[in-house]
C-alpha cells in the first residue's frame, strides 16, 4: 500500500540510526550521535516503527506522543526531536487525523533541521486537510528557502494552489504567494503560462506603491486576455498612464506567438507546446492555421505513442484545442465530435472529467439540452473538484430551464448558492440563463464589489467580436448580458471600479499573413 507521507521510511531512520546518503533529503540522526537516545526511547522508536510497518498509524502516533511528553525527550539532540515530530506528522496524516498532523508538522518545521521534505509534508497536510491559507504560506516559504523542492510538485498541483489563491480574501497572502513563486519557481513544463500569476503580483505591487516594479512585471505579460481584464480594472490604471502600449492586447498576442514559436522549436516533443501555439494562433483569429497545426499533431500522437513525451496527460487537451479551432470557424458539428473524442480519452487512467464537462457545455450551447443533462449526470461526484461541481450545476440549471424543468433547475440553483466563492460566477451565469436579471444583477454587483472577484467579473463584461457562426444559446446570453450592463445599478457598480471597452476586430487582430 502506497503511503502519502512516506512514514515507513521515516520510521526506519529513527529506529535504525546510521549515516545518511548525502542525496537523501529525509531526516536522519547525525552519524556522530552514537548514543543519541537511551534504551527506553530506542524501544519506543522501534515500537512506533513496528506499528507503521503494520500500517497502524494511530498507534504509532500514540507511542511517540507519549515519548514526547517525557522530560528525557527534551534533552535529546535537536535532530532527534525534529525527526520525531516529522514522523508524528506523517503518521497522523496517514491516519487522517489532521489536527494532530497540523500540531506535529508545525513543531517539525520550526526546527533549524527542517528541510524541503518537512515543507513538502506540511503542504500535503494542508491540501488534504483543506487548510488552504497555510498551504499558500508554506509554498511561499518553500519557494524562498528550498526552491528546488518545488519540483516535487507537478505543475498542475501548483496550478490548483494558484486557483485557490485567486479566491483567497487575504490579498497580502496571495501577493506573497505569487511573488515568491515568480521569483523562485521554474515550472517543469516550459509552456506553463504564468501571466495570471503576474497579474496578481502586479495588483499587489501597485497596492503597495511599487509602481516601477509593477510596470516591469507588466512588460512580461503576453496573454491578451489578461491584458483585456487589466485594462477594464481601474486598479491597473497606473500602467495605462505609464505608456499607452503597455496593456495593448494585439501587440501582446503577437509577442505571445513569437515566444511560443521559439519555445516550440526547442521542445518539439511536447503536446503542451502544440496546445500553446494553436491557442496563440486562435488569439490572433488564425483559426485555419491553428486547426491544421493541431490536427497534424493529433494524428502523429495517435499513430505513434512515442511521438510526444506528454501524450498521456495532454492528448485530451490537444483535442479540446481542436474543438476551439473548429468552433472559431463555425464548424460546430465537427467541434462537438472533437469534444466527444476528447471526453473518451482517459485522464491519468481515469474517466476524463474536464472534457466531459466541456462536452456538456458544448451540447448546451448547441441547444441539445437533454444530451447536456445526461453528460453531466455521467460525472461521478467523487471525481470532481468544487469548481467542476459548480460548472456541472450551472449546466444543469441552464439546460433544465431551457427544457421547462424548473424543479431540476431550482434544485441546481439551490446547490450553487450553497457552494463557496468559486461558484459565484457560475451562479450568475445560471441566473442569467434563467432570465432572472434581478438575481444576476445582484450577484454581479456583489462580485464587482469583491476585490477577489472583481477582475474576472469585469473581464466577462467586455465586448469582443462574435465568432463567425455564434451558437443560439450564446447569442441569447450575450443579449441578456447586454441588458444586464445597461441597468443603472449595474452601470454604477461598474463605473466605481472599472469600465467596459468595446473591441473591434482591428483592435485585437492584425491582418492575417498572406498565404
Amino acid at each position: 500500500m502506497r503511503t502519502i507521507f512516506h512514514v515507513a521510511a521515516l520510521a526506519a531512520t529513527l529506529a535504525l540510526t546510521g549515516p545518511a546518503d548525502a542525496r537523501d533529503t529525509k531526516p536522519r540522526l547525525p552519524a556522530s550521535a552514537t548514543s543519541p537516545v537511551d534504551d527506553a526511547m530506542a524501544f519506543a522508536f522501534q515500537e512506533a516503527n513496528d506499528h507503521i510497518q503494520r500500517q497502524e498509524y494511530a498507534q504509532a502516533y500514540a507511542v511517540l506522543e507519549t515519548l514526547t511528553a517525557k522530560p528525557a525527550f527534551q534533552s535529546t539532540p535537536s535532530e532527534v526531536r525534529h525527526a520525531t515530530w516529522l514522523l508524528m506528522a506523517g503518521a497522523a496524516g496517514e491516519a487522517r487525523d489532521w489536527p494532530k498532523a497540523r500540531t506535529a508538522i508545525e513543531k517539525a518545521t520550526a526546527f533549524p533541521e527542517a528541510s524541503a521534505y518537512d515543507w513538502q509534508t506540511r503542504i500535503r497536510i494542508d491540501r488534504y486537510s483543506g487548510d488552504m491559507a497555510d498551504g499558500l504560506r508554506s509554498l511561499a516559504v518553500m519557494a524562498r528557502r528550498f526552491p528546488d523542492g518545488l519540483a516535487q510538485f507537478p505543475d498542475e498541483e501548483i496550478g490548483r494552489w494558484f486557483d485557490r489563491a485567486k479566491i483567497e480574501t487575504d490579498q497580502d497572502l496571495t501577493f506573497d504567494f505569487v511573488d515568491a513563486l515568480l521569483a523562485n519557481w521554474t515550472p517543469n513544463d516550459p509552456f506553463t503560462e504564468l501571466d495570471g500569476m503576474r497579474q496578481m503580483q502586479i495588483e499587489g505591487l501597485l497596492r503597495h506603491g511599487r509602481t516601477a516594479q509593477a510596470i516591469e512585471a507588466a512588460r512580461k505579460i503576453s496573454n491578451p486576455d489578461v491584458l483585456i481584464a487589466m485594462r477594464a480594472d481601474k486598479r491597473f490604471d497606473a500602467l495605462s498612464a505609464a505608456g499607452p502600449g503597455l496593456l495593448d492586447p494585439k501587440a501582446a498576442a503577437l509577442r505571445q506567438l513569437a515566444g511560443i514559436d521559439t519555445l516550440h522549436a526547442a521542445h518539439p516533443k511536447l503536446l503542451s507546446g502544440v496546445d500553446a501555439r494553436a491557442s496563440a494562433l486562435l488569439d490572433l483569429d488564425r483559426g485555419e492555421e491553428a486547426l491544421t497545426f493541431v490536427e497534424a499533431a493529433i494524428a502523429r500522437a495517435q499513430k505513434d505513442p512515442e511521438a510526444f513525451d506528454d501524450t498521456e496527460s495532454k492528448l485530451a487537451w490537444t483535442i479540446n484545442v481542436k474543438n476551439h479551432a473548429l468552433g472559431s470557424l463555425g464548424r460546430d458539428e465537427e467541434a462537438l465530435e472533437a469534444l466527444e473524442t476528447a471526453a473518451r480519452v482517459p485522464e491519468r487512467g481515469k474517466a476524463n472529467v474536464n472534457q466531459t464537462l466541456n462536452l456538456a457545455a458544448q451540447q448546451m450551447s448547441m441547444g441539445r439540452f437533454k444530451a447536456a443533462l445526461a453528460t453531466v449526470a455521467s460525472v461521478r461526484d467523487d471525481r470532481v473538484s468544487p469548481y467542476g461541481k459548480s460548472v456541472g450545476l450551472r449546466i444543469t440549471a441552464c439546460s433544465a430551464t431551457m427544457l421547462g424543468d424548473l424543479t431540476t433547475a431550482d434544485e441546481a440553483l439551490g446547490q450553487l448558492r450553497g457552494l463557496k466563492l468559486e461558484a459565484k460566477r457560475q451562479l450568475e451565469d445560471a441566473l442569467l440563463c434563467r432570465g432572472d436579471l434581478d438575481g444576476a444583477a445582484a450577484m454581479l454587483i456583489e462580485r464587482l464589489q469583491s476585490p477577489v472577484q472583481r477582475n474576472l467579473s469585469l473581464f466577462g463584461l467586455q465586448i469582443t467580436p462574435l465568432r463567425p457562426s455564434p451558437l443560439p444559446l450564446d447569442v441569447a446570453l450575450r443579449q441578456r448580458r447586454a441588458e444586464l450592463r445597461a441597468r443603472p445599478d449595474v452601470r454604477a457598480a461598474i463605473d466605481a471600479v472599472g469600465r467596459v471597452i468595446t473591441y473591434s476586430p482591428e483592435d485585437l487582430w492584425p491582418p492575417k499573413p498572406a498565404t
